[in-house]
Order: C-alpha cells, then structure tokens, then sequence
C-alpha cells in the first residue's frame, strides 16, 4: 500500500508508475508462456547479467544492505544500482529512471546503444501481452509502444512539469 500523504504529487506518480510497470511485466519475467515471451525474457537477462557485471555486484550488494538496514540510498543507489537487483526492478527502472537511461544510452551493445537494445525487448514483451486493443489495458499498451516508438530521446520518466488534471 502506498501511504499518498506522505509523497509528493511526482513522488506519487513515480511509485505508482514503478508499481504498474511491475504487474504489466510480472507474467513475462516469472512465467514466460509464449514463444515471443520465452524469447524477450532470454534477451532480458542476458543484458542484465551483463549490467550486474558493468555495475560491479559489490555496489549492488552494498545497495541492498542499506536497504536491510532501513538506510537512506543516494539518487545513483535508487535509480540505477537497485535495477541490479532482479529482472523485476531491471525493466522498471530502465522504464522510468531517467538516470539509468541516459547511462545505458552512454554504453555500447553490438551495433546500438545498451538502451537501444533494451528498448527493443521491452516492445517485445509489451506486445506479446496480446491484450486487446479495444480495452483501457489495451490501450495503455499501445500507448507505451508509441512512447517507445516515438520518443528520439527515449526518456519514459515522468515530466514534472507537465500537467495530468483531467
């Protein structure tokens, strides 16, 4: 449960965002079923295997004894070192962290970018949902696919200064 009161309006987002993203992806990473899904998620881990060894495991370690011992992490330790942790928080965070996009955008993969590559596997798995496209689920899908798509900076965090009222 997310206590609102006790973030701001973009904290808020940023968590809810972070918690959507989980549970649109958690079916994926847990229990690829398809062929398409089994496929992304081979991809994802290799890149995250490879991210864990880029990033050192020590830091990462560190990253999650400061979280056992309830101790403040810094902007590096929550937007790009916890994404070390497990494929959950890896595809997350690569969706929502500003900070670690424009780091993986920095590293090299074959012919593109790190981010590049990922990008390409986080449209595999949002459309290996097959969800329909006539449903809000649907729609928010093919939404993201468009951002993916569409967005020459890649940057999927949220704009603060843009506004969300209805």
């Amino acid at each position: 449960t997310v206590n609102q009161q006790a973030l701001d309006d973009y904290e808020f987002i940023r968590v809810l965002l972070h918690e959507v993203i989980h549970v649109a992806t958690k079916q994926v990473i847990k229990n690829p079923r398809t062929k398409e899904q089994k496929a992304a998620r081979t991809r994802l881990e290799i890149l995250w295997k490879d991210f864990r060894e880029e990033i050192g495991e020590g830091q990462i370690e560190e990253v999650l004894n400061k979280i056992d011992r309830q101790e403040a992490l810094t902007e590096e330790e929550a937007q790009v070192i916890y994404a070390g942790k497990n494929l959950e928080e890896f595809i997350t965070l690569v969706m929502i962290s500003g900070k670690l996009q424009d780091r993986l955008k920095e590293q090299k993969y074959e012919t593109e970018s790190f981010f590049q590559r990922l990008l390409s596997i986080v449209k595999q798995i949002l459309r290996s949902l097959n969800i329909p496209i006539n449903t809000k689920a649907g729609v928010a899908i093919a939404d993201a696919i468009t951002l993916i798509t569409t967005n020459e900076s890649g940057d999927l965090s949220y704009d603060t200064t843009q506004d969300l009222s209805p």
